[in-house]
Order: structure tokens, then sequence, then C-alpha cells
């Protein structure tokens, strides 16, 4: 869940400020009111919400040029620069945090509308309609694969696995049986397709946000094109079911909810058999994207058990 810690106040004068003023425009009657800073966390950058007393509005800013995460060498202009181009398309498909604007200026900043409302996590947790919000993450995912068709990179696919495999902690002979079922599945040509799409790519509970009346899509820094539209189904599965591993002990009980997240976004049969026989490559890689995080060995050494099994799946 993240976290909100009230970090200061900012005036008129200040340069920040006055640029967020210029740039949000009409969305605020008294462009002379202070603002509330809060820090966000946890977050693989700076984040912080910024609230304008008195206005019923607040936009959340990410520093690009701040990285608190594992990633600290890349560019922080263009990684600012292709999230905000993708937000820009990816709201003509479906809601999402709108973005506002960017300034390599200010430690590359991004600038989003704040969403006031509860990750699909709360929901899970406090067993508040969760199906019918899994169904509009589904229905999300669906659309947004539905209305970016392009090319397919299957060869960007396979290295990017290979990449989160070199961040998880695993012996010689544990990464040799990895390399081996990833051959397997390279020469298989289960993943072979004619054309691809537009991903989320972190598909987290925690990046879908819930209001009283919508939902929106958050955090697309990593969001990716010519991908495979199964992708964003495997990662969101795997965190629904990492989700009752540690919360439960049991794995099993995200099963209802993965059929009906799968049930809605298939279109018939046949789509479902095609989703349900590559879905286990893309859960594996879930599972692997899990384990880099800071975690008991114990768990972590389960989280790539079930990434071998996944991958063993012959479909």
């Amino acid at each position: 869940m993240v976290h909100e810690k009230e970090v200061g106040v900012l005036r008129e004068g200040d340069v920040f400020r006055d640029w967020l003023i210029n740039k949000i425009g009409g969305r605020i009657g008294n462009t002379r009111c202070k603002v509330i800073v809060s820090l966000l966390k946890p977050a693989s950058h700076t984040v912080c919400k910024y609230r304008f007393v008195g206005e019923e509005y607040a936009v959340v800013a990410k520093f690009f040029a701040e990285p608190t995460g594992q990633e600290t060498h890349y560019d922080a202009r263009k990684a600012m620069n292709n999230e905000y181009r993708i937000l820009k398309k990816v709201a003509k498909v479906i809601p999402v945090a709108y973005p506002i604007a960017c300034n390599a200026d200010f430690h590359c900043v991004l600038v989003t509308e704040y969403i006031n409302g509860r990750p699909l996590l709360h929901s899970l947790r406090r067993e508040r309609r969760p199906f019918r919000r899994i169904a509009t993450v589904a229905h999300m995912h669906k659309r947004l694969h539905s209305h970016t068709d392009g090319g397919y990179d299957k060869t960007r696919v396979f290295s990017t696995f290979h990449n989160v495999l070199g961040k998880v902690h695993l012996s010689g002979t544990e990464r040799r049986h990895f390399d081996d079922l990833l051959g397997e599945w390279w020469h298989s040509g289960r993943l072979e397709r004619g054309h691809g799409c537009m991903i989320h790519r972190d598909a987290t509970l925690a990046n879908y946000i819930f209001t009283n009346h919508h939902a929106f899509a958050v955090d697309f820094e990593s969001a990716w094109e010519y991908a495979h539209p199964v992708h964003d189904a495997g990662i969101f599965c795997a965190e629904l079911r990492h989700y009752f591993a540690l919360r439960n002990q049991d794995a099993a009980l995200a099963e209802p909810y993965i059929g009906h997240y799968l049930s809605q976004y298939c279109r018939d049969g046949n789509e479902f058999g095609y989703v349900t026989d590559v879905l286990p490559f893309f859960m594996s890689l879930g599972y692997l994207r899990i384990a880099r995080l800071d975690m008991p060995d114990q768990y972590r050494n389960y989280l790539i058990r079930e990434a071998v099994a996944c991958l063993s799946s012959k479909g």
C-alpha cells in the first residue's frame, strides 16, 4: 500500500509551484493558493502529491532523475518523455492518471492528475466486490491490447526474461535449468505471433485504482509496444497467486479470481485456449519479477519453484 507523509508547503513565488499552476490552467479557481506537498512511498523514484489548498484538486509528480529503487543507471530525460508519450496514447483507449506536463529542468518531472481512490489490493483485503473489479481490469487489458495493434518482437520478450533471471539469486544449476526451459519455449513456436500490441507490463494489484464510479490504470513507466498481449495477463495472475500465498499461505485461493479474469478477458473458447496455453510462460516471468524483491529466502525459493513449474508446462 502507498503511504503518504506531508513534507512541506509551497507558496506563490516558488518556481516549481508557479510552473505547476501555469500547467494546470483552469482546473483550479484560486491560482494564489498554497500547495501542500506529501511524499508517497514506496516508489521507484521520488514521487510527491501536490494538493491545492481550498481546491478539490491534486496532482502527482514523479521525478525520474531521483531514483530510489534498484535501477539507477538510465536516461532520466528519455524515461520521462517516454512515459509522457505513452500516457498520452493510452489515455485515448483506457482511463489513466492523465498526464499534465513534463519538464527536464525540474529533475525530469512528470506530472499527472491524482486519482483519489483505492487500489484493487484493497478490494481483495476487504472482500468488497473483487470479482466485479477484477472483471474491470480484464476489460481494461482487452481494450488496451485490442486498440494498440502493431508489430511483435519475440526476441525482446526472451531478452527481458533473461534480464529478470539475472536479478534473481540463482545457483548455476538453477540458471542453466531456466535457460534450458526457455530454449524449449523458444523453439516450440507457442509464442510466435503475427502482430503484437501495447501492454501495461507492470500489471500489479496496486496499479489499478478504483473510485466510487470509475477505474484507472496507473504507472506506465515500463509500458511496452510491440509486445505479446498475454504478458499483462501472466503478470496479473502471478500477482494474484502471490497475494494469497503471502497473506493466506494458500495460493490456490486465487484460482476463482484468475478464472474470472480469464473468462472476462477472452472473447470465446478459441481465444481462451490460446491464452491459457501461453499464460504459464508469462506467469513464470511474473513470479521471478516478485522474487527480485527483498524477502525471506524460503519464500523466494517458493517463487522460483513456481516459476519453474510454469515454464515446465507443456500446454
